[in-house]
């Protein structure tokens, strides 16, 4: 009943409105890198928005990069976003620097020996350790 009392010009502006709406909506999701500004949330990496918006702006694929980010934080790295970032505009490929220098801090790890110094007089054993390289 409501829609019947209405006049063709107010209908045709709710229609317009919607349109709009919907047209502003998508331009929001289409610019704004919400997806990977949430994955980057939930991982515990902080990432602003607007970081996000510039990369984007500046041509930065920011899928890869931000994976990369979330993968050097959770592996305990100290690099920055900035880092990165600097990385991906000089042509580098920042997955595979990132892999690799995960990679060297497991193997500088792993090159720790720890190996048993045996006390004779009490049979006590403390332990000594050797840095292999």
């Amino acid at each position: 009943m409501f829609l019947l009392a209405m006049t063709t010009s107010a209908i045709v502006g709710i229609v317009v409105g919607v349109v709009a709406a919907i047209i502003v909506i998508g331009l929001i999701f289409g610019l704004l890198p919400i997806k990977i500004w949430f994955r980057a949330a939930v991982s515990g990496v902080r990432i602003s928005m607007a970081r996000l918006i510039g990369m984007k702006w500046r041509g930065i694929k920011v899928s890869p990069l931000v994976d990369a980010y979330i993968s050097a934080c959770k592996a305990g790295l100290d690099i920055t976003i900035d880092e990165l970032e600097c990385h991906v505009m000089a042509r580098g490929n920042v997955l595979k620097v990132v892999n690799a220098l995960i990679s060297a801090r497991g193997i500088a790890r792993s090159r720790t020996v720890w190996f048993p110094v045996y006390e004779y007089p009490n049979h006590s054993v403390d332990w000594d350790v050797e840095k292999r390289g």
